[in-house]
């Protein structure tokens, strides 16, 4: 099934949300759990949702400076020696996951699966979209990210994105990331549950219940305080906010995050083939 547009209003809100997001790159504040020693310096108001139609999107209360301040997802892509684990699964049934190793240098290699793309409309009737995968493998070197190629040779020389950091956080602020969606919940949606340890950290656990146009979104989320970084999370999207109101969409996107401490090797790129002798003819 081919997720339905969402309707005008909604793609107002949404919009805007995600300029937000990629500008700012931080989640909001969460708020203390009991007994937490350090608490997410960074406060942000969150934008009041289910704006009815007609109606003017609302503006976020804060400067300039609240939304440019980093937040803990930006805290988490900045550790080193860390293996993060993202999945993503839509309501139409295709999904995604993206494997990033950073080594102690901040290099990085990550690894993508598409399960199912979008893109299957020349596909013979034969083929199931559903068993398709395409994967693929970014070495990120120095900010700079390659695509690993079995075919373009000197695939080393080329980087396909020089400031790959700040791509990827704004991939996690948006649609398929956590950030977005924890941005738009109204105030009171997310609650302390007490202390954790995943992934080799010690966190402090909240809980997600909140309602956006009233549909719940629900879930759980991990956050170190020594770093302010958001070292886990799984979250329950329903369907129903991917689609149009009067033809709501079945199902959920379910987003899970998972960070752990891992000993990367160094991430380094290959060196480049030799040049191709051209045959010389003799005069």
């Amino acid at each position: 099934m081919r997720p339905i547009p969402p309707k005008p209003t909604r793609i107002t809100l949404v919009a805007l949300l995600a300029v937000l997001a990629s500008l700012a790159c931080a989640l909001p504040q969460l708020p203390a759990a009991a007994g937490a020693s350090n608490t997410p310096a960074a406060s942000q108001a969150t934008i009041k949702a289910g704006v009815p139609a007609g109606q003017e999107t609302p503006v976020p209360d804060g400067s300039q400076d609240d939304f440019l301040r980093p937040g803990p997802l930006d805290h988490l892509l900045a550790l080193h020696s860390v293996q993060i684990d993202l999945s993503i699964s839509r309501p139409d049934g295709s999904s995604r996951s993206m494997q990033i190793a950073t080594d102690k240098t901040g290099n990085m290699d990550i690894n993508l699966v598409e399960n199912n793309p979008a893109f299957t409309a020349d596909l013979p009737k034969e083929v199931d979209p559903k068993t398709l995968k395409t994967a693929s493998e970014l070495l990120v070197v120095g900010g700079k990210a390659y695509l690993h190629s079995g075919e373009d040779l000197d695939w080393m020389e080329h980087p396909m994105d020089d400031n790959y950091p700040q791509t990827l956080a704004q991939e996690l602020h948006g649609m398929d990331g956590p950030g977005l969606w924890l941005d738009i919940l109204p105030d009171g949606s997310i609650q302390p549950a007490g202390q954790d340890t995943v992934g080799g950290f010690a966190a402090d656990k909240y809980v997600v219940n909140g309602k956006l146009e009233n549909q719940v979104i629900s879930g759980t989320l991990w956050e170190e305080p020594q770093s302010d970084a958001l070292v886990q999370a799984e979250l329950h999207v329903p369907g129903a906010l991917l689609s149009s109101p009067d033809q709501p969409q079945p199902g959920e996107l379910k987003i899970t995050l998972k960070a752990q401490k891992v000993d990367v090797p160094l991430v380094t790129l290959p060196p480049a083939p030799p040049p191709t002798a051209v045959p010389t003819t003799a005069p």
